[in-house]
């Protein structure tokens, strides 16, 4: 065979194949296929992030407000008051929450100082320590029961996320059975 037949032979097979779509569907269907399943698993990945920052905040709220209904509290009642956020944080490892509950007391200069704090895996403020309140929050003569979380979040499919992520947050709530929740 000669060189011209034998690219005139190419050029057909190479033409017959250009026309040819029998497996272009098969080819679109693998990437869209794909780009879908990372789509799905990006999803799934963020609701399950923003449902545990959401249950971050509900225990820190819930576990503030417990202590708040307390006109005198002791160790081991903080102490089940903390335990509690392992029922408060499930289906999530409350071994990876940081926790602290403490009270501030502003004194009628409007001086805010920590007044008792208790930790669960995190370390209590120290007391007498002066504390940086918010301004619409500093009420001369006035406690409050401040709450904090600090929760090490990692995402349940390993190797397609961004990482650990940290969440926190912070609430204060004024006691509701006395002027202050004292501690025994």
């Amino acid at each position: 065979m000669s060189r011209v037949s034998e690219d005139i032979g190419l050029r057909r097979i190479a033409r017959a194949l250009a026309r040819d779509e029998s497996g272009m569907a098969v080819v679109e269907f693998a990437f869209v296929a794909t780009f879908l399943i990372f789509l799905y698993l990006g999803s799934v990945q963020l609701a399950d992030a923003i449902f545990a920052n959401r249950k971050v905040t509900t225990t820190v709220r819930a576990l503030t407000d417990l202590t708040t209904q307390y006109s005198v509290v002791t160790n081991g009642d903080l102490d089940m008051i903390l335990g509690a956020s392992t029922t408060l944080l499930s289906p999530y490892d409350a071994a990876q929450a940081h926790i602290r509950i403490s009270q501030v007391t502003v004194d009628g200069s409007g001086n805010a100082k920590v007044t008792w704090s208790k930790g669960l895996r995190a370390a209590p403020l120290t007391v007498n320590q002066v504390f940086d309140l918010p301004d619409d929050l500093t009420v001369a003569n006035t406690s409050l029961i401040l709450g904090e979380i600090t929760y090490d979040y990692e995402p349940f499919i390993e190797g397609y996320s961004v990482g650990e992520i940290t969440l926190s947050d912070q609430i204060f709530m004024s006691p509701r059975a006395s002027a202050s929740v004292n501690l025994n």
